[in-house]
């Protein structure tokens, strides 16, 4: 159950909808001798970005452009943010990588009663350069 509800959880988030919450409700039937298990997903609005800013460098030096996984205009997936923060930092120019997803406004509402209500956000990425000269040791396995 732990593990269905981690998938559960996981794939919301994916999906944009960072503020999700999942709870699961035992009804006990005695007479049945059971116990059913109601889930309930709370979506929240679905993070939608609408712009990446970079501050620290170029954002259009290939090193940094290639390492940006974020695409605005589709849903945040988290799982994006960490890639481009461990590609940014193993490139092993930046001695600190910062992503910080910051709420702009709520996007126009769907006409459909059914869709999520949408959050704008931006992803601000700070990069602090390495001192030239400055190598990043590789952690060994010793």
């Amino acid at each position: 159950m732990t593990e269905a509800l981690g998938r559960i959880d996981g794939r919301m988030r994916q999906a944009g909808f960072l503020a999700s919450r999942t709870t699961v409700d035992a009804i006990v039937l005695p007479e049945a001798e059971q116990v059913d298990l109601r889930v309930t997903v709370e979506a929240g609005p679905q993070s939608i970005l609408r712009n990446v800013v970079v501050e620290g460098a170029d954002a259009k030096k290939p090193l940094v452009a290639r390492a940006i996984a974020l695409t605005p205009g589709a849903p945040v997936d988290p799982r994006a943010v960490g890639e481009t923060r461990r590609q940014l930092y193993d490139s092993g120019v930046y001695r600190g990588v910062e992503i910080n997803l910051q709420p702009v406004a709520a996007a126009p509402s769907s006409t459909d009663p059914a869709a999520a209500p949408t959050q704008l956000v931006d992803a601000h990425i700070r990069l602090l350069e390495r001192p030239r000269g400055q190598a990043r040791l590789a952690r060994g396995n010793g």
